[in-house]
């Protein structure tokens, strides 16, 4: 076999080749369009483009519940806190009145030994 240098000798020993082997000879502008037609390119890239962005949607949905299930667990914890805060204020106050009222008791008491022990 002649390897004959690139050119139009190549391509008219190529062309022969192939019609010696029963292939069709094409013209030179189907050699390019057959592999890379604009609208099966456009169609791949359509394609693609909407897979991926299905997966950054996906993704993002992924994100949005992770944060959402975040976010419940901690309005969980804050409810329990602010609940807790408002007990604890409640135990406050009671122990505040129950402070005074031992005060009260305490000064009164105070008061009958003082008058009793003058009255001795």
């Amino acid at each position: 076999m002649t390897i004959y240098k690139r050119g139009y000798a190549s391509y008219r020993c190529y062309c022969t080749v192939n019609i010696a082997m029963n292939y069709q000879e094409r013209p030179t502008s189907s050699i390019y369009s057959d592999c890379f037609e604009l609208d099966a390119l456009v169609s791949r890239l359509s394609d693609e483009a909407d897979t991926q962005e299905l997966y950054a949607i996906q993704a993002l949905q992924n994100e949005r519940d992770a944060l959402s299930r975040e976010v419940e667990a901690r309005r969980t914890i804050w409810n329990t806190i602010y609940h807790v805060l408002i007990e604890s204020a409640d135990v406050a106050s009671k122990i505040a009145a129950l402070c005074k009222f031992a005060y009260d008791r305490i000064e009164k008491e105070r008061n009958k030994w003082l008058a009793n022990r003058n009255a001795i």
